[in-house]
């Protein structure tokens, strides 16, 4: 459910100007313990590891756009 709502705010983000991650950031927060969606996520390693390895694929991603 959340990878079809980041695809609709991508969407959304393009049309009306708005940087994408703002609005990735926005839904993780909702979707989060403290926010509406109320998902507990305890694999604090998995959390780690992807957070890590994530920024990578962001760089080579507007790396080769560039």
């Amino acid at each position: 459910m959340l990878l079809l709502i980041s695809v609709f705010a991508s969407k959304v983000a393009n049309k009306f100007g708005v940087p994408a991650l703002l609005l990735f950031l926005f839904i993780g927060m909702l979707a989060g313990s403290e926010g509406i969606g109320g998902l507990s996520f305890e694999n604090y390693n998995l959390a780690k590891t992807i957070g890590d390895f994530s920024p990578h694929f962001y760089f080579i991603y507007w790396g080769f756009r560039n």
